[in-house]
């Protein structure tokens, strides 16, 4: 005779992703949101993921049950309701202040930026958390200081800045007191409100003082120039945007899909889901040219997180420039561009302000950021900076893989073989050293397409500034 089954329903977050796994830690129910599974009596466990954090709660089946698990809250320097580092009132300062521009720097788009700090206590600990930053044009023309504008007190603090624009790309700064500038793009498309919020870093004693963190910014791009701490769309943009930077697949296709079926509507969460797809589903041509698309009809063509997905759609669209002559604010677009590049050099144009971050692109998780140290005079004078780094970063890469090859070469050869090369090198170079004859320079290395493909990955460079470097380097 066959057991009965019993009912199991399971109520948590809107977002959060429900597994139940039975004895054998094999998945017999999923969904979203809401479960309802008839299964057999026995010992379950339910897995409630909601982004990065998971619950989990041990039950036992012997009759229909209904439970009740509170998601578990994910980071966001959004204040958004729910994540694990909001205050109300900074959702309804942030929400107010999003909707009354005060600066105008041109008109037909908008920028909001929001710095803010949390403590537990909820008393405000640093003077001003937006220290050290300021917004800039395309040029890097310094528009507004934001360490200038008022603080909201009291609690833990705040700055809001709310400006209209003219539609272009613009830059956040953060100065820090040694020189070193750290920078990311913000975009601002016609006919919407792009948003960035910057939560103040904990004080730790390695990296001394408190700094706004503008590497993990999250950025939200409003059509209705509002911020809305409810909204659904935005929390779900936190899960795609948290599902981007793992390597692996994490988000069930049930989520997945709801990312991507909110395309119409919200465009941040439309260039996630496109990257998504493009990741996890990359035979799925038709769904990705759906959405991209649909970002062209809500961004305009000169968006150029939208042109770099655009690089890699099957059927091309003529309205979109193939090349990026403005940085991305994400980096997995900043990546696309950079993987074309070395078979297509005119995805980055040879002059302008993308080659010119190119080699001070630093590595971070969802955002595309880029450094400019101080500048330090060597003794000669002359200047030391990125290149100079970019080019030891080649010199150590090329030397490992020409140690590989000799190491090669030496196998082949034998013991014999082996010493009596070493030995005919050392006494060669002794003897040229003793005549003071210069040491030839080693000649241009062959390298594979997947030596450039893995150079340009690992440093974050397109392909034309690889090889002028490399030309440099050999010449």
């Amino acid at each position: 005779m066959s057991q009965s089954s019993n009912t199991l329903n399971v109520s948590t977050g809107p977002l959060s992703e429900i597994s139940v796994l039975d004895g054998s830690m094999n998945t017999v129910a999923h969904s979203v949101g809401d479960l309802s599974a008839d299964l057999l009596p026995g010992l379950y466990k339910i897995r409630v993921r909601n982004g990065p954090g998971v619950e989990e709660k041990l039950i036992s089946l012997d009759r229909d049950l209904f439970v009740d698990i509170q998601p578990p809250p994910i980071f966001s320097p959004i204040p958004l309701a729910g994540t694990t580092r909001s205050h109300e009132y900074h959702m309804l300062r942030a929400m107010n202040a999003s909707r009354s521009p005060l600066h105008d720097f041109g008109q037909g788009a908008g920028l909001f930026v929001f710095c803010r700090e949390w403590t537990t206590s909820n008393q405000g600990a640093s003077p001003n958390p937006a220290t050290g930053i300021s917004l800039a044009d395309e040029n890097g023309n310094q528009l507004l200081d934001l360490g200038s504008l008022a603080v909201e007190t009291p609690n833990d603090h705040s700055v809001a800045m709310c400006a209209t624009v003219a539609p272009g790309s613009y830059r956040l700064r953060l100065t820090q007191s040694g020189g070193t500038v750290t920078e990311r793009a913000l975009f601002a498309s016609p006919g919407c409100q792009t948003q960035i919020f910057i939560l103040l870093s904990p004080p730790t004693w390695s990296s001394g003082p408190s700094l706004p963190d503008i590497a993990g910014g999250a950025v939200i791009i409003s059509p209705k120039f509002e911020f809305d701490p409810q909204d659904r769309r935005t929390q779900l943009g936190e899960i795609a945007r948290y599902a981007l930077t793992q390597k692996r697949r994490v988000l069930s296709d049930q989520l997945r899909l709801e990312i991507v079926d909110e395309k119409f509507d919200d465009p941040m969460l439309g260039l996630l889901g496109a990257h998504l797809v493009l990741r996890d589903e990359p035979e799925n041509v038709e769904l990705f040219e759906t959405v991209t698309n649909n970002l062209l009809r809500l961004l305009g063509p000169d968006h150029p997180d939208l042109r770099a997905l655009c690089l890699r759609r099957k059927n091309p669209l003529p309205s979109v420039p193939r090349a990026l002559d403005t940085p991305p604010m994400l980096r997995a677009s900043w990546d696309i561009t950079v993987s074309v590049s070395l078979e297509d050099p005119s995805s980055f144009p040879e002059a302008g302000g993308v080659m010119e971050i190119a080699d001070k692109v630093i590595p971070t998780g969802s955002w595309l950021v880029w450094r400019r140290d101080p500048i330090v005079k060597s003794a000669s004078g002359s200047s030391a900076g990125s290149s100079n780094a970019l080019a030891q970063s080649l010199e150590e890469f090329i030397a490992a893989r020409a140690r590989q090859e000799a190491s090669r070469r030496a196998d082949d050869q034998g013991v014999f073989g082996r010493l009596s090369s070493s030995l005919f090198d050392l006494i060669s170079n002794s003897f040229d050293k003793l005549r003071g004859k210069p040491q030839p320079k080693p000649p241009m290395p062959t390298l594979s397409t997947e030596d450039r493909e893995e150079l340009a990955r690992v440093l974050g460079i397109p392909g034309p500034l690889l090889n002028s470097v490399l030309k440099k380097i050999f010449d």
